[in-house]
């Protein structure tokens, strides 16, 4: 029996040896050698895989290449970035050498336009794509940051410059009313890997671990129906590809400063302010004054701003790895990152972002494909100091600090009574750290996205998909708002505002009855679920396809925040330390969602010349009430590929032209972001304010009180968008240009206008309505050059910018406002347009500055009664023009200030980039030109004692300095908008610049690094046109949170 046993053992390995031999025989060694066909040289590093299968190899320094492959049914594939991929099957050849030709066109790029893609010659709707490799050399605080001034139509604004700041993204100009009330955003709608997400986990993605990121402009939304109003953004992250796993990393190590520091008034130059501020109004010599000696100490004596006290160059670090492979049964992507910001501020000030994705697509059988991801980040700020990255108090408080108060004195923190009269306790940074104060914020979230598609081979063409994504997230902070006294001492100087080093007192910065600990959590949790069937076929010279779809999509979320205070038991933070009856309940909140849909698109075209598109999504949202809870939205586009046709082709004169479609769609796209279940009564319930109930003896019942007044008739808001376009290249797509002009009708827009003519007595607020209707018109327009300018250099270059306007045609006018003839009470809003009628361009027109008596003596003489905001004209003034006649200059006078609008003519996107062998510089800039910039409000502020102002009112009038720029301290109209505090607003900027080097593949062969690239860039690196000197043009106010330079050197390799 063992014999036999042996001997069938034997045999079946003997078969297997044979059949592993006869495999083995077929597999031969394939040479060749890659040139390039424009110079006919060796092209080293490009990639040679067979076609299917996971075998790759890269050409030699001098084009030369070897690779293991069936001769009977391979197909080599031979890629190179910049290069046309070319597929070759072998036929039996033993030797097989191409010639790479330059890619200058993208035009079958194939682009993600909603479950599913096309090639973007199909493409008619405003689609952009840009690659994530093309901004992840930028050392930015997140992705959406990195893109500002790079894609037509789409806006990046910033909260501030502080670590954790907001970033978000506009889609041509989204905007929501004024009274939309809470829940309603701008903001686009998010899609990541055919799953809604947040904004906040777009912000946490990491560029090295994304493919590319697809703007959806117009009515190609539609796909999207329900948010798809505000556009859409798809984000493709990245895969596994065929091939021997390779590991890659990704980092740099930058330094954060401020692009312009805030310049204030030195204390010398303050107190010669103040003083005159009391010759002008009318003071006698007196106790208030520096006398001589005081200026003279000031002078000799220079104390540092709080501000340059608590200012530091900070670190920001970017560390990412990825590992991907496979087969041609299995792919793998994993990658996991980690950044961390540093604040600018003494003390600990951080945001970090932890992240890690994951992606598996296993093969089963030719028809059966299967999709697993699995995502996860976490987020951490925190600070040592009572900041936030819109709070402009605190920047505030250290800037206005005059500049003869120290921060500290021998080591202990000043007590100051600052802000525009010397009574608010500033708050010493210095003494806030050392009592323990801490703002901790996390946030975490995970998504598990599988899907599985089905490809029948008995059915060509068609595909069966099935995709679920749940997501997880969870929010919490603690704050703790610690105890502190700082230091009186004993003043000195004529004017009692000089410090000496005995201290006298100690008083409470923070009060141990104010100190607080405050904790707040949030979480939730969604799902989504799609399943779509697609068919796509060609028959001769026709091609179509059809899409339809079903949706479902369910979300849930709660949340509180609680708040104790007076604490009781000193350096301890937990809540058993305060006064328990000094507890706040803040809020608690619940919240659930879903929505069904329904979708289907259309296409079809005839021989790629003619195009159309059809697309309709039926969607039902639980934010509407039964009867107002479905909404249709559709769209329908064609295309004309003028290129394709015989009569175009076959002309000389229009040889140069290499590709031209004109593109037309129209359709309807909705919103239903707002406050969920509007259309409920909500009401509060009231243990306090108790009430006697009959029948209940002389108990106190509690008490509910109306929190919403419910309207059953609240439904979807729409956008009906018009889009003409035009997409075209010439001479061997060379030159790349573009063109969109859209039409976008906004209507049953979310508003709570009609809340401002409800009396206040009536006890309760109007409830949001679908009222208000508004119109944008703009146009877009994209130009790029590519080119081989050497055989070595290659430069390319694009620029985009675009032209709109808006103006309301539905608005309610609260009569209630219609009271005084000035711009507050203005019901301006209906039927203007919006670049004129706005409140930024509302101000008094200057007639210039009053430099002598002379001038008010002829002011005076042809208006006897003038008068600037109760004063009569003096020497130093601004004086303006009376627009209503009445002999006085106030608000009445004030109206639209420039007749074009303030903002700038036309805004520049600008790209730069060469490659010079191993060498690449990419560039990005913008530029405004033309229009108005203004001085802002805050920097208008008058100078006190107790507050300082910014060094450029050094320049102003004065007896002694009669030709001073700016008007003399007192003057009523100075800190009112008007045209003299207007500048051109025309700016150039280098947002970002990036130079690598990337080592040659002679080198790459000896060190066994696949890729070896050295990164030095830098991030708002330089403005070359300032319109306003004082500040950074990114900056709102200067006492905003300043703009961040970012300087960073990098590596990138793989092995």
């Amino acid at each position: 029996m063992r014999i036999k046993f042996l001997l069938k053992i034997s045999g079946l390995c003997l078969l297997i040896l044979a059949c592993v031999s006869i495999a083995h025989a077929q597999v031969k060694k394939i040479t060749g050698k890659v040139l390039e066909k424009s110079t006919g040289l060796a092209m080293p590093g490009v990639t040679i895989t067979v076609k299917g299968k996971s075998t790759v190899t890269a050409a030699n320094p001098d084009g030369t290449y070897s690779i293991s492959a069936d001769p009977t049914k391979d197909v080599l594939v031979f890629s190179f970035i910049g290069f046309k991929k070319q597929e070759v099957p072998i036929q039996g050849k033993m030797n097989i050498s191409v010639s790479m030709e330059d890619d200058k066109s993208d035009l079958d790029e194939v682009v993600v336009v909603g479950y599913g893609a096309k090639r973007k010659s199909e493409v008619i709707g405003a689609v952009s794509t840009i690659k994530a490799e093309e901004i992840a050399d930028v050392p930015a605080p997140d992705i959406a940051a990195a893109l500002r001034n790079r894609i037509a139509g789409v806006g990046v604004s910033v909260q501030s410059g502080a670590p954790g700041a907001t970033i978000t993204l506009n889609i041509r100009g989204a905007s929501i009313s004024p009274n939309a009330g809470s829940g309603a955003t701008a903001e686009p709608l998010y899609v990541i890997d055919g799953i809604t997400s947040t904004s906040d986990q777009f912000e946490m993605l990491d560029p090295t671990m994304v493919e590319d990121i697809t703007i959806l402009k117009d009515a190609s939304a539609a796909i999207y129906g329900a948010s798809g109003s505000k556009g859409v953004v798809l984000v493709t992250t990245k895969k596994g590809k065929i091939g021997k796993p390779k590991l890659s990393y990704s980092g740099y190590y930058g330094v954060n400063d401020a692009t312009r520091k805030p310049e204030m008034m030195d204390g010398y130059q303050l107190g010669l302010a103040y003083n005159q501020s009391l010759d002008q109004q009318g003071f006698a010599n007196g106790n208030k004054y520096f006398t001589n000696s005081d200026l003279q100490y000031l002078k000799d004596h220079p104390v540092k701003s709080w501000f340059d006290e608590v200012w530091r160059a900070s670190i920001q670090q970017k560390h990412s790895v990825t590992l991907s492979g496979g087969s041609d049964k299995m792919t793998f992507f994993i990658g996991g990152g980690v950044q961390n910001d540093g604040g600018n501020y003494i003390g600990t000030y951080y945001n970090r972002k932890f992240s890690f994705r994951s992606g598996l697509t296993m093969t089963f059988s030719d028809a059966l494909k299967a999709d697993v991801n699995f995502n996860v980040s976490y987020n951490k700020k925190y600070s040592d100091i009572d900041v936030t990255p819109g709070d402009q108090n605190f920047m505030t408080a250290l800037i206005t600090v005059p500049q003869w108060v120290p921060i500290q004195i021998n080591g202990n923190p000043v007590y100051y009574l600052g802000g525009t009269n010397g009574t608010t306790t500033i708050k010493n940074p210095l003494a806030q750290i050392n009592s323990g104060f801490y703002n901790l914020n996390q946030a975490y979230s995970y998504t598990l996205n599988t899907a599985l598609t089905y490809t029948p081979k008995a059915v060509p063409g068609l595909a069966l998909r099935f995709q679920i994504g749940q997501t997880g997230n969870w929010g919490g902070s603690e704050k703790y708002t610690a105890p502190y006294n700082s230091a009186v001492f004993k003043m000195t100087g004529s004017n009692a505002l000089f410090y000496t080093d005995t201290i006298t007192s100690y008083k409470a910065g923070i009060a141990q009855t104010d100190a607080r600990l405050a904790n707040s959590y949030s979480k939730g949790t969604s799902y989504q679920a799609n399943i779509t069937l697609n068919y796509a076929r060609s028959f001769g010279k026709h091609s179509v396809s059809a899409l339809v779809g079903g949706e479902q999509s369910a979300s849930n979320s709660d949340g509180q925040s609680v708040m104790w205070q007076n604490q009781l038991v000193a350096n301890q933070t937990d809540y058993w330390a305060f006064d328990q009856t000094q507890f706040t309940n803040q809020g608690r909140t619940k919240a659930e969602a879903i929505k069904q849909s329904f979708f289907g698109r259309v296409s079809y075209d005839y021989q790629k010349k003619y195009l159309i598109d059809a697309v309709g999504r039926f969607d039902a949202s639980s934010n509407f009430a039964t009867g107002h809870a479905w909404g249709f939205f559709p769209n329908v586009g064609v295309a004309w590929n003028i290129s394709e046709e015989p009569f175009f082709k076959n002309s000389k004169v229009l040889s140069f032209v290499s590709y031209l479609k004109l593109k037309s769609n129209v359709g309807l796209t909705g919103d239903d972001r707002t406050l969920a279940r509007l259309w409920q009564a909500k009401y509060n319930v009231d243990l306090v304010n108790t009430g006697y109930l009959f029948g209940s003896g002389n108990a106190s019942q509690g008490t509910l009180n109306p929190s919403q007044i419910p309207n059953p008739d609240i439904t979807w808001q729409k956008k009906r968008t018009v889009d003409v376009g035009l997409e075209s290249s010439f001479f061997n797509n060379r030159l790349t240009f573009g063109f969109d002009y859209f039409h976008d009708y906004i209507y049953d827009e979310f508003d709570k206008n009609i809340d401002q003519s409800f009396p206040m007595y009536a006890g309760f607020v109007a409830p949001t309505i679908n009222h208000e209707e508004h119109h944008t018109y703009g146009t877009e327009f994209s130009i790029g050059y590519n080119d081989r300018i050497t055989k070595d250099l290659r430069f390319n270059t694009s620029v985009n910018f675009g032209f709109s306007s808006t103006y309301i045609s539905q608005v309610y006018l609260a009569a209630a406002k219609l009271w005084s003839n000035t711009n507050g009470d203005w019901q301006y809003a209906l039927g203007t347009n919006q670049k004129v009628w706005n409140s930024g361009n509302i101000g008094l027109i200057s007639q210039g500055m009053l430099k002598t008596q002379a001038d008010v003596d002829r002011l005076l003489k042809q208006y006897p009664n003038y008068t600037i905001y109760g004063a009569t004209p003096e020497a130093g003034f601004l004086y303006y023009k009376d627009e209503n006649g009445d002999g006085k200059i106030d608000d009445s006078d004030m109206i639209p200030m420039f007749s074009k609008g303030t903002d700038p003519i036309i805004n520049l996107g600008l790209n730069f980039g060469f490659d010079y062998k191993g060498f690449q510089l990419r560039t990005n800039m913008v530029a405004n030109i033309g229009g108005k910039v203004f001085y802002d409000s805050k920097a208008l502020a008058k100078p006190t004692q107790y507050q300082n102002v910014p060094k450029f009112w050094d320049n102003r009038w004065s007896p002694t300095n009669p030709d001073g720029l700016f008007p003399r301290i007192d003057d009523p109209g100075a800190g009112k908008t008007s045209t003299f505090w207007a500048r051109d607003a025309t700016m150039i900027r280098i947002n970002n610049m990036s130079l690598s080097y990337g080592l040659p593949a002679t080198l790459l062969q000896r060190t066994g690094f696949s890729s070896l690239r050295i990164v030095l860039s830098g991030y708002n690196l330089w403005t070359l046109v300032n319109p306003l000197g004082y500040k950074d043009p990114y900056s709102s106010y200067i006492y905003d949170y300043p703009t961040i330079r970012t300087v960073s050197v990098g590596l990138n390799f793989g092995l």
